[in-house]
Parts: C-alpha cells; structure tokens; sequence
C-alpha cells in the first residue's frame, strides 16, 4: 500500500527493488512475530511472570530468525545477497541495545515488561516502512505503539496475555496482507529503476 506522504515519482535502484520482491516485503519477519507473539501467551498461561519475563525479553533471539527463515523457504521469499540484508540487522540490533533498559524495567515492574517489547518491535518497523515503501508496516508500527501504551496506562495486570494476544492477532493478519501486497510490489507507486 501507497505510503500517502510520498507524492510524485520515486527513483530506487535495481538492488532495491528486487529485495522488496525476494523477501515478500518483510512478511516473513511479520507471521514469525506472531509466532512469537502466540508462544508468548502460551507460556504467561503455563508459568509464572517472573518466567514468562524472561521469554518476551530473550524468547525473540531464537523464535524470530528460526520460524522467519521456514516461513520464508515455505513462502517463496528467497534472502539473496544485499546491501539492504545489512540495514535490516541493524534495525533488529535494536533489541539488543535497549537491553539494559529492559533489565530496568524488569526489576522496576513485571507488568510492564510485554509492552515494552511491544513497543520496540513497532519502533524497529518504522525502518521497514522506508525499506519497503509500505503503508502496512507503518500501521503495524502504530498499532504496536498503541497496543503497548493500552497496556501499559490501563491495563498493565493483564499485558502478559493481553499484549501476546492482540500483538499475535495483528502480527498475523499483517503477515499476510504485507505477503499479499507483493504480489505486484510498488503498484500503487509511479516508480523508476535509476540503474538499468
């Protein structure tokens, strides 16, 4: 979907333009938070806070990249080589550095805890809307932002399961629109490949 602040033509290069292709826009990435977003529920059912804390806080290091890299071979996407594969490492570092703050929290209040993981994963997609060109993972973004303040401000008692499953709802229906958008990637744009 058309980013609405982006008027005119847009110029990308060769390289761009097949990534946004090959990897389905990033969809794969999208039903793997799902995943862990319905694993997270799972585990606030069967344990305790303290325990399910440390899922939300470490559980993404193993279940994204393992269950992103089977949806992607099952979807068709295909990881080739790219410049772009750089930047999105970085965006997910960004986990990584806020883990001291994490560990903060965690110490601070329990409760919060699911939404602050919420609230950094929608801030990691905000790259994704510029890598993409894609107005879904914008509205991803947002919605994870108000999800996370929800829970946060109303209803923090309840985050472990509320944000899980609201987060694991929303992961799952945008995995698939953002997969069903590139089926014909930047049609909504005027765009031009500048090194052909």
């Amino acid at each position: 979907m058309k980013l609405p602040f982006i008027k005119g033509e847009i110029f990308l290069t060769q390289e761009r333009l097949d990534f946004i292709k090959n990897t389905r826009g990033g969809s794969s990435g999208v039903f793997a938070g799902g995943f862990f977003w319905i694993l997270a529920v799972i585990v606030s059912l069967v344990t305790s806070k303290e325990i399910a804390s440390i899922y939300y806080i470490f559980g993404g290091i193993f279940i994204i990249p393992i269950v992103g890299s089977i949806i992607s071979k099952i979807s068709g996407a295909k990881i080739e080589k790219s410049s772009y594969n750089f930047l999105v490492i970085i965006t997910n570092m960004l986990f990584a550095f806020l883990y001291p703050l994490i560990v903060i929290i965690r110490s601070y209040n329990l409760d919060y805890i699911p939404s602050t993981i919420a609230l950094i994963n929608a801030a990691h997609l905000l790259i994704f809307v510029w890598i993409h060109y894609e107005l879904l993972h914008l509205i991803l973004a947002l919605l994870g932002f108000i999800i996370s303040s929800i829970f946060i401000f109303i209803f923090p008692e309840v985050a472990y399961i509320g944000v899980g499953g609201v987060s694991a709802l929303v992961n799952l229906i945008f995995g698939y629109l953002v997969y069903k958008s590139t089926d014909e990637p930047l049609s909504d744009y005027n765009y031009k490949v500048i090194d052909k």
